[in-house]
């Protein structure tokens, strides 16, 4: 596997554990959202989606010491995935012992027994090309569907005096200095904002003859609320997230949630600049806009002050019961949010040991997993390039000086050994600087000759992994030849 292929599915084991770390946060923070629903505000409700969203981009989380994954056994979670990572790495047949709880294939030229493994990096790899594809339909679909609708939008600029009074005289108020064009368009059913970086605001034909001046300036305030806040910008990315993770119902349904919270919001907001009275003419004005008009497009780039009669329903309870909501409710229910979200995003206390441990284990697996009749001994300085992304520098200048790769092929090719890493064990690191980690390993390997026979081997040794651009890579290893391979490397005469 070469280095862009190993960074390639590390980004694709990031956006699968993220995507899995979310789905347990949603379930939590619609719990939480259904128990304060009577008790929390709008506004700290659609705040609540902003944590998921933070924990969706965040490539990197710190450890904590109460995430959720220090109560499971780190070695027992790279027990479970170290088969797939690893195998990617692994030559397309690898020895393996007779264990019966092992499915195995015997060679019809000799007498070893052989497991092919090109099974599981296959399936992750096609996985990975599956996610990919997706990721450019759902990308190209999105682009299509926003782009035929911009092109559709005509530039027929509204006239009428009241309106364009009434439109600026809200800018003023909300200190937005933008321009923002008013279109009248028959493309819309419903008032909506459209864009961000040359928005416009979309008006059905005949908004001035169905709604009243003042229930016009309604909808404008709605409307800007929604540009003050910049939700068009959090819906493009929004939209960016669920490309990312189309494999993921809860999380399509969790961006469908939020953009109802959105409205909520930004009615919310409204009901803070306008008395009791208005407010009763804000939701007549809602319940107008039902009758009228159908739903508008569900698109990133567009925000529209509609929604379906459930929605709309919702909203004009909120509006009701606007003036019971509870502060001290709202920043409890986001503490709580908040706590969740520690726990179920961040690192295990030990991640930084976890992850320079799984560097190691994936190039020892690569080095001892070798077969005595599939060594090339004529490639093997050229293969020596395959081992470069685990190392240093320095280190692999070691690597490369002292042959290590040559080590195992020499025993398996002298002596028809067939060589399977079968464990490796950490002693507890030392480290004696930052980003630095030296590891007292013991290594398990099982030997099979071609007679059918099978021992076990033992090999000590130490590594030190330092970390370089973020990534952890061998500097140093150490370790001493079992008899073994003491005795392999003895070419017979």
């Amino acid at each position: 596997m070469t280095l862009i292929q190993a960074n390639y599915l590390s980004l694709f084991n990031w956006v699968l554990t993220t995507s899995a770390k979310a789905s347990i946060f949603i379930v939590f923070l619609l719990g939480v959202k259904f128990i304060l629903r009577h008790r929390m505000g709008a506004r700290f409700q659609y705040m609540l989606w902003s944590v998921l969203i933070i924990g969706l981009i965040l490539p990197w989380t710190p450890s904590s010491p109460v995430s959720v994954l220090n109560l499971v056994n780190s070695s027992y979670i790279q027990q479970m995935i170290g088969p797939i990572s690893n195998s990617t790495t692994l030559p397309i047949s690898t020895v393996i012992d007779t264990s019966v709880e092992q499915t195995a294939v015997v060679s019809s030229n000799s007498n070893k027994v052989v497991l092919s493994t090109d099974i599981l990096p296959f399936i992750y790899k096609l996985m990975f090309m599956i996610w990919l594809l997706g990721i450019l339909i759902l990308t190209i679909l999105t682009v299509i569907v926003n782009k035929r609708f911009y092109n559709k939008i005509e530039h027929n600029l509204v006239t009428d005096p009241k309106l364009i009074t009434v439109f600026n005289q809200l800018k003023v108020e909300l200190k937005i200095k933008a321009e923002i064009p008013l279109v009248k368009t028959r493309h819309v059913y419903s008032p909506s904002l459209l864009g961000f970086i040359h928005p416009r605001l979309l008006l059905p034909l005949g908004i001035e003859q169905t709604f009243s001046v003042e229930q016009i300036k309604n909808i404008f305030l709605h409307e800007l609320l929604h540009f003050r806040r910049k939700d068009i910008i959090i819906n493009w990315l929004t939209q960016v997230l669920v490309i990312i993770h189309w494999f993921n119902p809860l999380i399509w349904y969790a961006f469908y949630r939020m953009r109802e919270d959105q409205e909520m919001s930004c009615d919310a907001l409204a009901m803070n600049r306008i008395n009791t009275e208005q407010s009763n003419d804000y939701a007549y004005t809602l319940i107008k806009l039902v009758e009228t008009y159908s739903n508008a497009p569900r698109l990133a780039g567009l925000a529209s002050l509609s929604g379906s009669k459930s929605q709309i329903r919702r909203r004009l309870t909120m509006i009701k019961d606007f003036r019971r909501n509870s502060v001290k409710w709202s920043v409890l229910g986001f503490l709580v949010i908040v706590l969740i979200a520690a726990v179920v995003f961040t690192s295990t206390a030990n991640q930084g040991e976890s992850e320079a441990q799984a560097v190691v284990k994936e190039y020892k697996s690569k080095l001892y997993n070798v077969s005595y009749n599939s060594i090339n001994m004529e490639n093997a300085i050229k293969d020596n390039d395959e081992y470069k992304q685990f190392f240093t520098q320095k280190g692999f200048n070691k690597f490369t000086i002292n042959r290590v790769m040559l080590l195992p092929r020499q025993v398996a090719d002298n002596k028809k050994y067939n060589l399977q890493l079968k464990d490796i064990k950490f002693k507890k690191a030392s480290s004696t600087e930052k980003n630095k980690l030296i590891f007292d390993y013991d290594i398990v390997m099982n030997v099979l000759s071609v007679t059918g026979s099978n021992s076990v081997e033992n090999e000590v040794g130490q590594v030190t992994l330092v970390k370089e651009s973020g990534r952890w890579k061998i500097d140093n290893d150490w370790f001493n030849l079992n008899d073994t391979f003491k005795m392999g490397l003895i070419i017979p005469q």
